[in-house]
């Protein structure tokens, strides 16, 4: 009687490993395939934010050349209209005459 006892409950035992290893496997196959597209979507993310970076990187080098040209041209303006220098007390006025 001890005997039968004893084989069911290692019958039952490996009715449970069997029902939870593949209970287990399905749970596993789900989560790889989650992590995969995780993945996928993170390298993604990784190109188009270095494709932004090139993008900025370009856009910051522009902006640069036209600061510099933007200030050489300010301060070739700035001589070419540099007010002449007037004498003292000589002030141009027009004249009214009634």
């Amino acid at each position: 009687m001890w005997l039968a006892i004893c084989l069911s409950v290692v019958a039952f035992g490996l009715v449970l490993v069997v029902v939870f290893g593949f209970h287990a496997y399905g749970r596993f196959r789900r989560m790889n395939r989650f992590g995969s597209r995780a993945g996928g979507r993170l390298s993604t993310l990784a190109d188009q934010a270095s494709a932004l970076a090139d993008r900025m990187d370009d856009l910051q080098e522009r902006s640069e050349a036209l600061s510099e040209t933007a200030a050489a041209r300010a301060s070739a303006l700035s001589v070419e209209s540099a007010p002449r220098a007037r004498p003292a007390g000589l002030v141009p006025t027009r004249s009214r005459r009634r």
